[in-house]
């Protein structure tokens, strides 16, 4: 108030209005300066008074710049985690997609000569600990069949729940089988995939001679690395309940040939 009445008492004067023709007298008003001004200054506060209301209380407020929005520090630390998390799930999904993209190429194309059987009883020993039943596997399958042509076995102790029926779209044997129970390799092979996949969970691929692969899917671990070679019988994961299209503790088995999906139980020896 005391600002207002310095500024009226500064532009203090009077107005006085005469006639322009002398015949209608010397009749003359005046007019105060304060009343004007004051009456300016009530209609500048109003309009300025709409005017702040019209952008704070309606859609014109995005027009404003973002830039006079203040944030707090606490909401700047939540924007840097949520960030930081952003870009950590972005390097998942680039991880999972190179992985979804070798499993499709292993599946279409395995090279077989890169296949090589240990060297000796030995390390055959070494694996298994003394295993008996594994060792007379490894002979029955190399002395009896060449050591070329692989034998395949279960790959797991359980019952078949699901057959082979590609024409669905499942293109293997499903077992019945608790989370946790040991896979074994099939037949003798080195491991050419082991990772994980959205659709399959952990899943690993073993190659054998012959062109021969075998895919184990929804593993809840794999216990064999890729580029290693393992003995038929041998362990090479634990059963499990991963992947989108899992639907219970299970496990997926498939074999391929040259490309070709083989329904497992034309070639496993003990179904």
């Amino acid at each position: 108030m005391k600002l207002i009445k310095k500024i009226i008492e500064r532009f203090d004067f009077s107005i006085v209005m005469v006639p322009v023709s002398p015949s209608a007298g010397w009749t003359s008003k005046t007019f105060r300066s304060r009343f004007i001004i004051l009456t300016l200054l009530i209609v500048l506060i109003v309009f300025t008074a709409g005017l702040s209301s019209l952008w704070l209380y309606t859609p014109l407020i995005n027009l404003i710049p973002k830039s006079y929005i203040t944030i707090s520090e606490e909401e700047k630390t939540d924007v840097y985690v949520i960030n930081k998390k952003i870009e950590s799930l972005l390097k998942e999904i680039d991880i999972l997609k190179n992985s979804n993209e070798r499993l499709k190429k292993i599946i279409l194309s395995v090279d077989s000569s890169a296949f090589s059987k240990p060297s000796s009883a030995n390390s055959v020993s070494k694996k298994t600990g003394g295993n008996i039943m594994f060792i007379a596997r490894y002979v029955y399958s190399t002395w009896f069949q060449g050591g070329d042509n692989p034998v395949f076995m279960k790959p797991v102790k359980g019952f078949v729940t699901k057959d082979f029926n590609p024409g669905s779209g499942h293109f293997g044997i499903d077992f019945a089988v608790k989370e946790g129970t040991p896979i074994f390799a099939t037949a003798n092979g080195y491991v050419v995939f082991a990772n994980f996949t959205v659709e399959d969970g952990y899943t690993i691929i073993l190659a054998h001679p012959e062109n021969y692969i075998s895919v184990y899917k929804h593993c809840s671990s794999l216990l064999k690395k890729e580029r290693q070679s393992v003995m038929q019988g041998e362990i090479i994961a634990l059963s499990g309940n991963t992947g989108k299209w899992s639907t219970g503790p299970h496990l997926h088995f498939e074999i391929w040939k040259n490309g070709i999906l083989i329904d497992p139980k034309t070639v496993i020896l003990n179904k």
